[in-house]
């Protein structure tokens, strides 16, 4: 696979954060500002319908990606707390949004791996955004990365639905050639 070719997914990924906040900010100033001439809430109505679009064509582009394969990641040593942070700030006006607390219930000081910092990146916010986008409105999600003497643990903790026994075959089908 070219270099090209494994980078769209991870573009095309940290292009939805920026939307989503665009579709959302726009939403909130429909909603709050009453005081808007017709022609502000007609540009502020267009930016929001664009961002929704943009959303929308992302979400297509991105399920028609090719799979990911065990030799498009690049291994080196990365801080699993500091990736949490960077995550735990880029959702936090989606979580204000909703009405919603995101904090950080627990970092670990300096929590190192060897991995690849693009895909453990894009795996945290995947997890993030959908425990925010479960929850309840005015819920509180917490983000904990907890060292042990060998091993570190990035977890979310959230009170949307979850997954029952049924979703599990679907998921662990996912990770199947990772195994």
């Amino acid at each position: 696979m070219s270099d090209d070719s494994r980078q769209i997914p991870a573009v095309l990924h940290e292009l939805k954060n920026p939307i989503l906040a665009i579709e959302r900010l726009s939403d909130i100033l429909l909603e709050k500002n009453q005081q808007l001439s017709s022609d502000a809430k007609r540009k502020i109505e267009l930016i929001y319908t664009s961002a929704k679009e943009a959303s929308s064509y992302l979400e297509d582009l991105d399920f028609s990606s090719p799979p990911v394969l065990a030799d498009d990641f690049s291994f080196a040593p990365v801080d699993v707390s500091v990736l949490a942070e960077q995550v735990v700030k880029s959702f936090q006006p989606h979580a204000e949004y909703k009405d919603q607390a995101l904090r950080r219930a627990e970092f670990a000081e300096t929590a190192m791996v060897i991995g690849d910092k693009v895909r453990l990146l894009e795996a945290m916010k995947n997890i993030v955004n959908n425990a925010l986008k479960y929850s309840p409105k005015g819920e509180t999600v917490e983000v904990r990365v907890q060292k042990t003497e060998d091993e570190v643990h990035f977890s979310v903790s959230d009170s949307g639905p979850g997954l029952n026994e049924d979703d599990l075959p679907g998921v662990e089908a996912l990770f199947e050639e990772f195994l």
